[in-house]
């Protein structure tokens, strides 16, 4: 019986609804740097969804993905990262102007009609430059579940390195 799990990810709904209103999801900085020689020094990093439990502790998504996907969560939980992104790009836009942040999406939020103009909304909102919210490191649109949508190859070649936190 599936009933179990189904039960797991309606308790994980509850908390990540919780989270949601108690403003305990966070982003963390990914560098991408290219292994290239020549490449610029690192100026995009890859924005990476934490969520803190009830105690504080944190939680990787993919403890709670599976079930916010299942109960159509992420969608708000996206516009919510690219909310955010936009406003670290603004804060920062004096001191690093260069800086570009690549932003993973569910697949429900890129089959979202709204989407383009939720982002362009956001964009004109906080007077961001739209290439400053970057596509994967690849050049590709990225979902969550691995589907990439080829957006050209002029993008060096790249690797991760360690995560640092937002400010």
């Amino acid at each position: 019986s599936r009933a179990p799990e189904r039960h797991r990810e309606m308790q994980w709904v509850s908390r990540i609804n919780r989270a949601c209103d108690e403003d305990r999801l966070e982003l963390l900085l990914q560098p991408i740097v290219a292994i290239r020689a020549g490449v610029d020094k690192t100026r995009q990093f890859e924005l990476l969804l934490r969520m803190r439990d009830e105690k504080g502790k944190i939680v990787s998504p993919d403890q709670f993905i599976a079930a916010a996907e299942r109960y159509a969560i992420t969608p708000s939980i996206d516009r919510w990262v690219i909310e955010r992104a936009i406003r670290v790009l603004r804060e920062r836009r004096l001191s690093q102007p260069e800086l570009r942040l690549s932003v993973n999406l569910s697949t429900q939020s890129l089959a979202s009609e709204s989407l383009v103009g939720f982002i362009t909304d956001k964009l004109v909102q906080y007077n961001v430059d739209p290439a400053a919210l970057a596509r994967d490191g690849e050049g590709h649109v990225e979902a969550r579940d691995g589907l990439k949508v080829d957006a050209g190859d002029q993008a060096p070649e790249l690797r991760v390195v360690p995560v640092v936190a937002i400010e």
